[in-house]
């Protein structure tokens, strides 16, 4: 999957001179943290099984608002020869509230010979930094097509967490319900991330996940700053955005065999990651190393 998903123009001119020399780093280098800050600013994402020139597959750049908030997150997709397909995701907060209550997602990518332009709008409430409610409107606007809307509210009680799904269509201008769902689920957290996660009734994106961490601080968690009751949510792979960095997964999706996910980490000297590894069973993987690299706000 994309690094960053279910993923500022001069970083990215930074990163675009990276490309030809991926193969040249020395992973063994722990760049130094001197003046920089704990915010990250750019991370990307490379196949290294690819030519030099080829292997860098993804960017993805975090840019801030003047209270050090999250304000737009960009990723570049490497697709067939130079074609790039992008997403840009851009945050919006009520006053001077710390955690968003809206992202608009606009995805262009192609599909085939065409060129597809998607906007993803969700509105989110919060309780005790948790989303307790989202709303998620889904657009085509390639075609101009209202493709319905999708609502999730989430109750917990002790280590039971219940989703309540419902989806609409759109038909002559008006939303209409097309149906609802509910699910179950057992949820155990440690340490502030969630570990643990099996569907007692109803249905789900997982029926089973189990997730290891190690003790090191997470930075896209603390830029994006979405945190979900259980491993679902409208865009995000919510395991990589718990307080601390994804080791070990091992997840079943309906009707499908169990994967498993493996991520290694080099680290600054203060804990947060310099570069990272990823390997899967599930699939080719998209990459299979990523840097991290920060900025002073």
């Amino acid at each position: 999957m994309p690094f960053i998903r279910n993923i500022f123009t001069a970083i990215i001119v930074f990163s675009v001179a990276l490309v030809s020399c991926q193969k040249e780093i020395d992973w063994n280098t722990n760049q130094p943290t001197g003046s920089d800050s704990t915010y990250i600013a750019l991370a990307i994402a490379l196949d290294t099984t690819l030519p030099v020139g080829t292997d860098t597959v993804q960017w993805v750049t975090f840019n801030y608002d003047a209270q050090k908030r999250l304000s737009v997150m960009t990723s570049l997709f490497r697709g067939a020869g130079t074609v790039l397909d992008t997403i840009q995701i851009g945050f919006a907060y009520n006053g001077n509230d710390t955690i968003p209550n809206k992202y608009v997602l606009d995805e262009k990518y192609h599909f085939g010979a065409s060129r597809n332009y998607d906007q993803t709008t969700v509105f989110m409430n919060f309780s005790n930094g948790l989303v307790s409610y989202d709303s998620t409107l889904y657009m085509n606007l390639s075609t101009s097509t209202n493709n319905g809307a999708r609502v999730n509210r989430y109750l917990s009680s002790g280590s039971t967490v219940t989703r309540y799904e419902t989806n609409y269509d759109f038909v002559a201008g008006n939303y209409q319900l097309s149906y609802r769902d509910t699910g179950v689920y057992a949820v155990t957290t440690t340490l502030g991330n969630i570990s643990s996660q099996s569907i007692l009734s109803g249905n789900g994106a997982y029926q089973q996940a189990t997730v290891t961490y190690d003790n090191k601080p997470n930075p896209i968690s603390k830029a994006l700053k979405l945190r979900y009751q259980l491993f679902e949510s409208p865009y995000f792979e919510v395991w990589s955005f718990q307080p601390s960095n994804t080791l070990q997964v091992q997840f079943q999706e309906p009707f499908n065999p169990v994967f498993h996910e493996t991520y290694t980490y080099r680290y600054r000297a203060d804990g947060y990651p310099l570069s990272q590894t990823y390997q899967t069973d599930n699939g080719a993987a998209s990459y299979n190393k990523a840097l991290y690299f920060y900025r002073t706000l």
